[in-house]
């Protein structure tokens, strides 16, 4: 995994994390998908731009999206859109269980938003 992350401690920390998550032996052990939300959002706060780390997330949350709340969505979302890694079945899924989640205006707002940065309507 190649990682591109900015020089303070915390996206040292996470970069690290990331590789560690994204080599091979570790991807066959059964992670939560609140984990993967975790590393997701934590990567994009911290300037880790890793696309292997987003394309082993995305299908674990894809599942998950039926337990997420509008925030976890709308975290999720806004961490793809801030490195522009977009991954279809994870946007389709978050879309199809929307209607269901009870957004506030804010969180519509901001899924708007992640949603045109990722070029998904």
């Amino acid at each position: 995994c190649s990682v591109a992350c900015n020089d303070d401690e915390a996206g040292d920390l996470i970069g690290g994390i990331v590789e560690e998550v994204c080599n091979s032996w570790r991807q066959r052990e059964s992670v939560p998908w609140s984990a993967w939300r975790m590393l997701t959002t934590s990567a994009a706060q911290t300037n880790v731009a890793n696309q292997q780390l987003f394309a082993l997330a995305a299908p674990q949350l894809g599942r998950s999206v039926q337990h997420m709340s509008g925030r976890d969505a709308v975290e999720i979302c806004s961490s793809f859109a801030t490195f522009r890694f977009r991954h279809t079945a994870l946007l389709e899924e978050m879309a199809r269980f929307l209607p269901s989640m009870g957004l506030t205006d804010r969180e519509v707002r901001s899924l708007s938003k992640s949603f045109a940065e990722l070029n998904f309507e």
